[in-house]
């Protein structure tokens, strides 16, 4: 079934974001307002009004954040580049071709229990997300490498040495939101567009992808497979950002504590002597003492509630399943 779109689409190339991060950006950027539209503005008149108007406008946001605490203003709004024109339709049949091309190249772990447990999770998350029209999937590629990915459409991966490593509920969500933010922000999308662009394929998928999936799959194939492109997906600090931001309130949406967000960095870096393990998350997510602090401020700035879930039976059982399986079949993830 094709996904309800429920979004108008926006057109800049970059994340339109509220007035108190405005400083903390330098580069142009669009603003959010309330409503769906973004337009694209100059720093000589940034906001794009009069000065009676911006405080109007001021007055009206900072009302409309005290009635929703949660959603503080420094959540990115989603804003599409031009370049990118699949809808969301497209996209989601995009990424089933990308993960039948998974299903060939990569060995994944098919047990029931844990499998049910980390859809559950990402179902939610892809509920609550700012796209919550695509039908979320993970799947767990039994490699002992530590990463975790997401392509277009809402299809997402998750090495098993990812699962290894957390220690409780709140970072494996984190991991997961993360990529969701992704989706959720068209990363991987737009990535991919500026790839076939590139390579001259752009109009051909943009002509088959709803009528021959054999044709996307050999576009794929002809730009080195599935894991190849996979890999190829690494995004700019802005977008990693940007997906830190989208995850951390997008976990407290769900339910979930985001201070396991800073603890998954801190994890990280404190297995980052093994780059056998972890080579490929500080490659395309490298948890940078900044990110840290940024998360940590938006803790203070829009503190979560204490209530909220951070270990669960659950995980735990889920922890138990692991061990009883035998060693990964893979060390890294082929490149």
């Amino acid at each position: 079934m094709s996904p309800r779109v429920n979004t108008q689409p926006l057109v800049d190339s970059e994340f339109a974001l509220f007035p108190t991060l405005f400083e903390r950006q330098k580069r142009k950027q669009s603003w959010a307002g309330g409503g769906r539209h973004t337009k694209e503005i100059s720093m000589s008149n940034p906001f794009g009004c009069t000065r009676r108007s911006f405080v109007l406008t001021s007055q009206i946001s900072a009302l409309g954040l005290l009635l929703n605490g949660r959603l503080r203003a420094s959540e990115p709004r989603i804003v599409v580049p031009s370049y990118n024109t699949f809808t969301d339709e497209e996209e989601v049949e995009l990424g089933k071709a990308f993960d039948k091309k998974m299903t060939e190249e990569a060995a994944f772990i098919t047990q029931p229990y844990l499998s049910g447990y980390l859809n559950e999770i990402v179902q939610k998350l892809g509920h609550t997300s700012r796209r919550p029209n695509f039908r979320y999937s993970i799947r767990t590629i039994d490699v002992a490498e530590v990463n975790a990915s997401a392509v277009p459409g809402g299809f997402m991966y998750v090495n098993r040495g990812m699962l290894d490593m957390v220690e409780d509920e709140s970072q494996l969500v984190a991991t997961l939101a993360h990529e969701v933010g992704h989706v959720a922000a068209h990363h991987g999308t737009n990535k991919l567009a500026a790839i076939f662009i590139g390579k001259s394929f752009y109009e051909l998928v943009k002509r088959e992808v709803l009528h021959d999936q054999a044709v996307i799959a050999n576009v794929i194939e002809k730009l080195g497979g599935a894991l190849f492109l996979l890999a190829q997906l690494q995004y700019s600090r802005s977008n990693e950002a940007d997906a830190d931001l989208l995850g951390y309130y997008n976990m407290m949406r769900a339910g979930w504590h985001p201070e396991g967000m800073i603890t998954m960095f801190r994890l990280l870096l404190a297995h980052s002597r093994d780059p056998n393990l972890v080579e490929a998350v500080f490659s395309s997510h490298p948890p940078t003492s900044e990110r840290i602090q940024a998360i940590e401020r938006e803790t203070r700035e829009a503190p979560p509630d204490p209530g909220l879930i951070r270990n669960s039976d659950q995980f735990r059982q889920m922890k138990a399943v692991l061990r009883q399986l035998p060693p990964p079949r893979m060390k890294s993830m082929p490149r």
